[in-house]
């Protein structure tokens, strides 16, 4: 299930990016990685907005073990209800049970995500929603975040895009950049500037605000605290894009979370 637009009527520009270097993959049919060297699988990564699920893939590890981002954008989802304002999908992958539920209201878009596992015991996993906001619409805004700390990957994805120290604590907003200074971290750059970054955040607040002045407006981002109380930026500035994950690690049987946008 991939949100591909969220378009506000009163300005008509996709709030998501989405790669621009051909047709979104089609979805009606599973897709894996090419091989285990492409965890992350770019054929896969399209943009928009998707869930993580059973991995997100954990903050400071590039591949922990599975496919980047797990199965939830990968596998074809079953359309069980579609309204004007409604849709709900289901989705069975590897013992589990998946619901995911999307909802519109004037201003709101709701998404609602139920897994069950289906397999004796206990079973470790992450989960995370996805959405990736575009640059180019958010471009000169800034990020908003009641946060209770935050810290950089040791490892970063890509050595020498990294605009902020790895491995470093710091008080959001201000971080250390790579060679000394500190920098605000939540300013979204203008132009693209083939950053590449990684930022953890656990919440104080669920709120998350970003300005977008070419709107003038905001779009807020409001999420379960007990589901996922940490937030993930990453900011790859080399494709023009900056998405925004939430993962939290669970161990229990079932998964219950939900975000507002």
């Amino acid at each position: 299930m991939l949100i591909t637009e969220i378009v506000p009527q009163s300005h008509g520009a996709n709030l998501l990016w989405q790669r621009q270097d051909g047709p979104l993959l089609d979805f009606d049919r599973p897709a894996t990685a090419t091989s285990e060297a492409d965890p992350f699988d770019e054929q896969v990564f399209a943009g928009g907005w998707f869930g993580m699920f059973p991995n997100a893939g954990i903050p400071g590890v590039l591949d922990s073990g599975e496919q980047m981002h797990g199965s939830f954008p990968r596998e074809a989802w079953k359309v069980v209800h579609q309204g004007d304002a409604t849709l709900s999908c289901t989705l069975e992958t590897d013992g589990f049970e998946a619901v995911r539920m999307l909802r519109l209201t004037e201003n709101t878009v709701r998404v609602d995500t139920e897994v069950t596992n289906v397999r004796a015991g206990d079973r470790e996993v992450s989960f995370g929603e996805h959405p990736c906001f575009s640059r180019e619409v958010f471009g000169g805004g800034t990020v908003s975040v009641e946060a209770d700390g935050a810290h950089t990957t040791n490892e970063v994805s890509e050595p020498g895009a990294n605009r902020f120290a790895a491995g470093q604590e710091f008080v959001w907003p201000h971080a250390e950049v790579v060679g000394g200074g500190v920098a605000r971290a939540d300013l979204v750059p203008v132009e693209p500037d083939a950053s590449h970054d990684h930022l953890c955040v656990r919440l104080a607040d669920p709120c998350v605000e970003i300005s977008v002045p070419r709107l003038g407006g905001k779009v807020s981002v409001r999420s379960d605290m007990e589901a996922t109380p940490n937030l993930l930026f990453l900011a790859t500035l080399s494709p023009a894009r900056i998405a925004m994950a939430r993962r939290r690690l669970r161990d229990r049987d079932d998964v219950d979370s939900g975000a507002d946008t």
